[in-house]
């Protein structure tokens, strides 16, 4: 999150999904989604407009959430569902998924899936539509850009466009479309979320089954699972198709490094003990305390019984590695011999749950990438004299 003094003007710039970086960073989303066995989402004009508009109206009003207010400048509804239906989608059974400040479009994805409520969105069992949209200020403001991501179904939408005469001894649904005195019988409604799920693989692990390049800390999100932590490690988490299985109870989840070892001060959230009440009795996700390493393979195992039966799953995954050298950077003073042209990473490594890099300094024309809020990319120029020095984090790193 970054912050800046107050500014009176400035120049916003929106995009609907377009061939580019949205939808590069949409094909990824699929690519993911695909890969833990999952449809792809399909691209859906509306929910694209109503996406880019809310976009607009978060860089404009310099906010971060999810409603609007009547009478702002760019309203088109307070709430997600408000707003789809506002430009011509007809169900409102949607979902929303936002990033701030995220570096581009791809980096936005990364970001949601590792924020685990924002995950199961972007994971859903019945959703198969999905539209996206951009803003973003050439002034640096608190809310830089926003990327706006919107889920729906096509066939709740199509079941909203159609008219059904009341049948006594029938229960119907209604305000779940755009027209709210419309009512909906409920088991066709019901009938058309399920022919979705039948369509997606029955456990959906994440990061998927040799997974590579997987980001390894997780910070923060709205509403926040781990509130007493600025910096963790990236969750791991197993969720089960609601239309093959009923009950599901946890053994065990455990995390191990490439040497076997447990990864020790996890969090299991469940259902019952999930702090905000957002996950579904058949989602689970181990929330490492401490960051992961960078480049390591690790080997997640879960056990359960469902429905009565034993369910046993233990597959692996490997954290984001560099080209470059990278450096742990754990004392207040580190000193890197490093050649003329050359480019280092820097991982400043937590010393506790709060530790960030808020800013950083350099010198002799060391050209410095922020990668994440513990981690540096460092640049050093051709022509290079003396020592140069880069600090962050009440730590300093010299390169002769």
């Amino acid at each position: 999150m970054r912050f800046s003094g107050s500014l009176f003007f400035f120049f916003m710039l929106s995009a609907l999904l377009y061939p580019g970086e949205e939808s590069s960073s949409l094909a990824y989303l699929n690519t993911l989604r695909q890969k833990s066995g999952l449809i792809p989402l399909q691209e859906n004009r509306l929910l694209n407009h109503a996406a880019a508009s809310h976009a607009n109206y978060l860089v404009l009003h310099q906010g971060m959430g999810h409603l609007e207010q009547h009478g702002h400048k760019g309203y088109t509804g307070e709430t997600p569902s408000e707003r789809v239906v506002h430009h011509g989608y007809a169900s409102k059974d949607v979902m929303e998924n936002i990033a701030v400040n995220a570096k581009n479009g791809a980096s936005a994805v990364d970001e949601l899936f590792a924020a685990i409520y924002h995950r199961f969105v972007f994971l859903s069992f019945d959703k198969d539509q999905i539209g996206a949209g951009s803003a973003e200020t050439e002034i640096y403001k608190r809310t830089q850009n926003a990327y706006v991501y919107k889920l729906g179904s096509s066939k709740l939408n199509l079941l909203c466009q159609k008219t059904f005469v009341p049948v006594s001894g029938v229960i119907y649904l209604q305000n779940v479309c755009k027209k709210s005195d419309l009512l909906l019988p409920q088991a066709l409604y019901e009938n058309q979320q399920e022919e979705i799920k039948s369509k997606n693989a029955k456990v959906v692990l994440h990061p998927y089954p040799g997974q590579q390049g997987v980001m390894p800390a997780f910070y923060n999100e709205r509403p926040d699972p781990l509130p007493d932590y600025d910096v963790s490690g990236y969750p791991v988490s197993v969720q089960f198709n609601d239309l093959y299985y009923t009950t599901v109870r946890l053994k065990s989840f455990r995390l191990f490094d490439e040497e076997g070892r447990e990864i020790p001060m996890s969090r299991i959230l469940t259902h019952a003990n999930d702090p905000h009440q957002r996950l579904k009795k058949t989602q689970f996700a181990l929330m490492p305390i401490k960051r992961l390493e960078y480049g390591t393979t690790y080997r997640a195992a879960f056990e359960a019984e469902i429905d009565g039966e034993p369910y046993h799953k233990s597959w692996k995954f490997t954290t984001r590695s560099f080209k470059e050298k990278l450096y742990r950077v754990e004392k207040e003073e580190t000193m890197i011999k490093a050649e003329p042209g050359s480019t280092v990473i820097l991982y400043f490594v937590p010393r506790s749950g709060r530790d960030l890099l808020l800013r950083y300094r350099s010198s002799k024309g060391l050209k410095v990438t922020l990668i994440d809020q513990n981690t540096l990319k460092v640049s050093i120029p051709q022509q290079s004299y003396g020592e140069a020095t880069v600090k962050a984090g009440g730590r300093a790193v010299r390169f002769r």
